[in-house]
């Protein structure tokens, strides 16, 4: 077992430091590495009641000195990676080290600590057991609880055995755990397999197993509402043989394994992923929650929501590993599966580059494959594309968003309960002007998969340039807050409720996140910020981004607004904004 010995010198740190930035097993990019060195070395300088946010972000993430914590959550998301990144490494390659790195929940300030040399099961499969096993509570504890909580008690626990039965229905009713789906004519669709084993309960008794039990069916549920993935479970399972080994009509991709450990305050998880194929371990991720008497029900949905996000979202570990695979690999060559995942990258980036190559991709793949759904879903979301963005020639006509359209509607009438389809029939439905209809298709959409971060944010940009401020906020904050990684070009709503409101500095800190240079919006932001605040120089330089992609802009700057079905007061304010900033208009 590990545990403290003493506190380590500053050297003894700087030399952890060093070995841990050595090591390929610390997965965590350039700059969260500058994060953690920053904080490190600020805390051994004794200056640890410095760290905050707004220095975070001056000192590693060149953020300016108007920077507001509460609007550019840069730093939070970061700090939430590289707690990954060294809970990851610590379970891997730094499981024998002396010493302990960690920056807690909720603090950016670093701990250190000196362990002593643990033995490992290397045969073990299984993510390592919590430090510590906790002891039975004795009689006496027991009998001094008030009965009131105890009632209490009794009652989150019967409600939560009663859900554990209702996801084991689901999962029964479901077949999807058992193997592949089939397409319209009947064959195989390729896609991403995980399997989600029992997970384990490690309590001295079994006064909460049940727990485990829960929790391994919570997170297949979730699992299943993204549709890029198969999803397998226990074929048995009852609680008390959730053992049994799952006989599979596949071998999975992914393997997701975890342990429970619950006492009458907490209840702690560690989760692995493995990929099935090496055995190597891509994700490892610890979580302790504190439990009130009520409160069992809201921390397992709460971790196992956490948990799909990470692995599920578009950005997520589970396809961030396939866009790896095919980065470099021609478009010819690629499954129809992977035409998909490659239409996600550039989904995520609207680079102009890659639309005419990625489109051709989705083509091939509804002629040799007309019963896979997410194919004509990002065909029709490029067809929306060719229509907004003029990509591909351009469809000045609009006979993009007809087709776009039918795409969409073919999609969802084969998988109508995906919320995917209902993404790209809204947006269609969008710009054609059927703003009512398209709404209420994205509402849709997400009662499917209330997870989609992606559809949650496209309908916050929505109500956003309908100058419905109270939806827009709420799900755009929702979406960035389960992904996010989600689309920086979603920012657009933050920066429209930020200029419409007068707050023209934190309407350019937006616009400069909104990213996907090779369209012309993130541009009119930066240029209308900037030509509300006087700063000419800077606004010329936007203005001219405008004028490279867009020679015309300036004349069908109003027309091009109303085409996105911005309510008239936006639209003027914006073109104020781009005159001031230098725009012959």
């Amino acid at each position: 077992m590990r545990g403290a010995t003493e506190y380590p010198d500053a050297e003894a740190v700087r030399a952890q430091i060093e070995l841990m930035m050595s090591r390929p097993e610390f997965d965590a990019s350039a700059r969260n590495r500058r994060f953690l060195s920053y904080v490190v070395d600020e805390t051994l300088a004794g200056r640890a009641a410095r760290i905050k946010a707004y220095t975070i972000a001056l000192a590693v993430f060149d953020r300016g000195e108007d920077f507001d914590p509460l609007t550019d959550p840069i730093v939070r998301i970061e700090a939430s990676r590289l707690r990954r990144a060294i809970e990851h490494y610590y379970l891997t390659a730094g499981k024998h080290d002396r010493i302990r790195v960690d920056m807690p929940k909720g603090s950016y300030i670093p701990t250190f600590s000196s362990v002593a040399p643990e033995e490992v099961d290397s045969s073990s499969v299984r993510p390592p057991l919590p430090a510590e096993t906790p002891r039975p509570v004795p009689a006496a504890m027991d009998a001094g609880i008030a009965a009131p909580a105890w009632k209490y008690r009794r009652l989150a626990i019967g409600l939560f055995a009663a859900l554990v039965l209702a996801l084991i229905a689901v999962a029964y009713v479901g077949g999807r755990f058992q193997g592949s789906l089939p397409d319209a004519r009947g064959t195989a669709l390729e896609r991403p397999s995980i399997m989600v084993l029992p997970f384990e309960n490690v309590d001295i008794d079994n006064r909460y197993a049940y727990i485990a039990t829960g929790m391994t069916y919570e997170i297949i549920s979730q699992l299943t509402r993204f549709e890029d993935f198969f999803v397998f479970g226990p074929r048995n399972a009852l609680p008390h043989s959730v053992t049994d080994t799952p006989d599979l009509t596949r071998t999975p991709d992914f393997v997701l394994a975890g342990t429970v450990q619950a006492t009458d305050r907490s209840i702690r998880i560690n989760i692995m992923l493995t990929e099935q194929a090496t055995g190597r371990s891509l994700w490892a991720w610890t979580r302790e929650e504190t439990l009130s008497p009520s409160g069992i029900i809201a921390a397992t949905q709460s971790i196992s929501r956490n948990i799909v996000n990470v692995l599920a979202q578009p950005d997520g570990v589970l396809l961030d590993e396939f866009q790896k695979e095919i980065a470099h690999k021609p478009s010819i060559n690629l499954s129809s599966y992977q035409c998909v995942i490659s239409f996600r990258t550039y989904w995520r980036s609207y680079a102009r580059n890659s639309f005419d190559d990625t489109w051709e991709c989705l083509e091939r793949s509804i002629a040799r494959e007309p019963g896979f759904a997410p194919a004509y879903s990002a065909l029709a979301l490029m067809n929306v594309d060719r229509y907004r963005f003029g990509f591909g020639g351009g469809d000045a006509a609009g006979t993009a968003l007809a087709r776009a359209e039918e795409l969409a509607r073919k999609a969802e009438q084969l998988e109508p309960r995906s919320s995917q389809p209902y993404l790209a029939l809204s947006l269609s439905l969008w710009f054609q002007h059927r703003i009512d209809e398209s709404i209420a298709t994205a509402e849709r959409g997400l009662s499917f998969n209330p997870n989609n971060a992606e559809l949650m944010a496209d309908l916050g940009l929505r109500y956003a340039q309908l100058g419905q401020w109270d939806r827009a906020l709420a799900l755009t904050n929702e979406a960035y807050q389960r992904d996010p990684s989600a689309p920086s070009g979603y920012r657009a709503v933050h920066f429209l409720h930020a200029y419409m409101t007068g707050n023209y500095r934190n309407a350019l800190a937006q616009a400069e996140q909104m990213g996907a240079a090779t369209t012309i919006y993130s541009h009119v932001a930066r240029a209308a910020a900037l030509g509300q605040l006087g700063e000419l120089s800077r606004a010329a330089e936007a203005v001219a981004d405008i004028l490279r992609i867009d020679p015309q802009y300036g004349s069908n700057a109003r027309t091009d607004l109303a085409k996105r079905n911005m309510m008239p007061d936006l639209i003027e304010a914006i073109v104020d904004g781009l005159r001031k900033a230098g725009l012959a208009i």
